[in-house]
């Protein structure tokens, strides 16, 4: 076989408008099928275990999605019965997630009888050892992406030995920055002339710059504040209470916070704080004069990426998991875990216009480089060169 024409991408969830998760993998299969490529989507999901953790993902057996160039995309969920959770009582439950998850797959592709080039799993757990015995059983290609913000938790799950007997016969990986790269391989999971890497990207048509006093009226924002903006989970690891205890040591700082979780923000000046819908937050970003995510832990942050494709200067983590796309010419990169550093960077942009314009400028130039479509095509080139 030359080419992947038919794509079976497997995953444990593919997002909703009430439940909004993963839209940077659904991003890149609507730019597969925009490139000509069939493709499925197999999500097997697990009622009780939503229910029982009050997520409100409750996904059709099957539903058609529409690209923007009018491709369609088949999703397919089936349910499956399983507990999920960690070791306790020497008993694994997230190996026996992963089971399930894999024969409801099986059940799937048995049932309805699909024909595909190659298998493309989006990260290692549950789905690319899924879809590893599903290309071994229909003795096709197998793929995975490689985005996982931290190595640690899979290796809780799964020893090293088990992990590399199972990923060897994969024929590429696509690792979303260096960082994960190197993981891989410090850790001998997969062959490093496997792996390519692939920067996370974005659909312009989707985030861009707009006029920030028309976004502020849209908004009800005083076009003298100055904004603050912050995306992801409220908890420890993105750092939204390192964020908002900043900000509360700063004077005229407004601030809008798009997530939710246990760590809520509390500073004074909260414009927003919630979740919102994927193609909403374009507003909330273009309202905005900086972006900071004092992050822990990344594969490749998609938010960074499309704050700056909104033209926000960024502070962020001095950490490796941000050297491929953050550098001095569009950020102030800091110690995450140091209030006093993300204070210091915040009050700098906020006193100089020009730092912002030079930072903004620069996120600009970052941000046209890492497109969606261009990205899709590289990962076809790659697993079309790997699939021969």
């Amino acid at each position: 076989m030359d080419e992947c024409r038919r794509l079976c991408i497997v995953t444990d969830a593919f997002p909703l408008e009430e439940y909004p998760i993963n839209h940077f993998l659904e991003q890149l299969v609507f730019a597969f099928a925009d490139l000509g490529i069939t493709c499925d989507v197999i999500a097997p999901h697990c009622p009780l275990f939503l229910r029982i953790k009050g997520i409100a993902y409750k996904p059709k057996a099957h539903s058609v999605r529409l690209t923007k160039q009018g491709n369609k995309v088949n999703v397919y969920c089936p349910s499956f019965l399983s507990f999920m959770g960690r070791k306790r009582l020497g008993i694994n439950f997230l190996s026996l997630y992963q089971k399930a998850h894999c024969r409801s797959a099986m059940r799937f592709l048995r049932k309805h009888n699909q024909e595909y080039d190659a298998f493309y799993a989006h990260f290692i757990l549950p789905s690319a050892l899924t879809a590893v015995k599903l290309g071994r059983k229909y003795n096709k290609p197998v793929f995975f992406a490689y985005g996982d913000s931290s190595i640690d938790d899979i290796l809780r799950t799964f020893s090293p030995d088990y992990l590399r007997k199972q990923l060897q016969t994969v024929n590429g990986v696509i690792a979303v920055s260096g960082k994960n790269r190197r993981e891989l391989i410090d850790h001998h999971l997969v062959d490093a002339d496997k792996i390519g890497v692939f920067l996370n990207a974005i659909d312009p048509s989707t985030f861009y710059v707009t006029n920030q006093n028309d976004a502020r009226k849209e908004l009800g924002i005083g076009p003298e504040d100055f904004v603050v903006a912050f995306i992801g989970h409220f908890d420890n690891r993105k750092g939204s209470r390192r964020v908002s205890q900043a900000i509360e040591r700063l004077e005229g700082v407004k601030s809008i916070f798009i997530g939710a979780g246990k760590a809520a923000p509390d500073c004074r000046g909260i414009l927003f704080s919630g979740r919102l819908p994927h193609h909403k937050i374009v507003t909330y970003l273009n309202a905005a004069d900086v972006f900071v995510l004092p992050t822990l832990a990344e594969g490749c942050c998609n938010s960074i990426i499309e704050a700056m494709a909104c033209g926000l200067p960024v502070i962020s983590s001095n950490l490796p998991f941000n050297d491929d796309i953050l550098d001095a010419s569009n950020s102030i990169r800091i110690d995450p875990r140091s209030i006093d550093e993300i204070a210091d960077a915040i009050s700098l942009l906020q006193a100089s216009h020009e730092k912002r314009k030079e930072l903004s400028d620069g996120a600009l130039k970052t941000a046209e480089k890492l497109t969606i479509d261009k990205r899709a095509e590289n990962i076809l080139t790659f697993m079309n060169a790997r699939c021969g």
